[in-house]
């Protein structure tokens, strides 16, 4: 386990999920990821005694997500919502500002 190195990581996701295939940086970024927080819960189970990940910095970049839902939009969601209490909440989502989960 020691001789595991984050370059390690970097190499096995740039050689499973490359670019020329198609897979996105936030892909790889997810990949590296799992990698972190595997290694992560390895250590604090005890399965492991040294995290070798510890500090590793992704290559990849996760791209940001912005997504809103317009007045229109929220109105056709709100209106058409035969459960009242899930109605409940999609309205105070809205007049909270709260973002999708």
């Amino acid at each position: 386990m020691s001789s595991i190195r984050g370059f390690h990581v970097t190499r096995f996701c740039d050689d499973c999920y490359p670019v020329t295939a198609g897979y996105s940086d936030s892909v790889r970024w997810q990949a590296q990821k799992v990698a972190v927080v595997m290694f992560s819960w390895a250590k604090s189970e005890g399965l492991i005694d040294v995290n070798p990940l510890v500090g590793y910095r992704k290559s990849a970049k996760c791209g940001v997500r912005e997504s809103f839902l317009t007045e229109a939009d929220y109105l056709k969601l709100v209106t058409g919502c035969e459960d009242a209490d899930f109605r409940d909440l999609l309205i105070v989502m809205w007049e909270t500002g709260r973002s999708p989960l």
